[in-house]
């Protein structure tokens, strides 16, 4: 789990974070500008930049999502030799 905040569990809320020219990398899936991997909720917050990984589950803003995105947007280049999301791979 890869970004920002690794991971958001179920109890967890992230609100108003903004990430401009950004840049995450890993060999690890579960890759995120923001959050690698969401259970919680993400609320008005966004990302630029780029992700990039080797492995699934990468999304500009959130890699792996099971929770609740609200009101947030990535703008991101996205770059993956396997599964690639957009705004969030759920």
């Amino acid at each position: 789990n890869t970004g920002f905040f690794g991971y958001i569990d179920l109890s967890a809320k992230v609100q108003n974070i903004g990430i401009t020219n950004g840049s995450v990398q890993s060999t690890f899936g579960n890759v995120g500008g923001l959050v690698g991997a969401n259970e919680g909720t993400i609320k008005n917050s966004n990302y630029s930049g780029s992700v990039q990984t080797g492995m699934s589950e990468v999304g500009g803003l959130v890699g792996s999502n099971d929770g609740t995105i609200l009101k947030s947007f990535a703008i991101a280049n996205v770059i993956s030799t396997s599964i690639n999301g957009s705004a969030a791979n759920a």
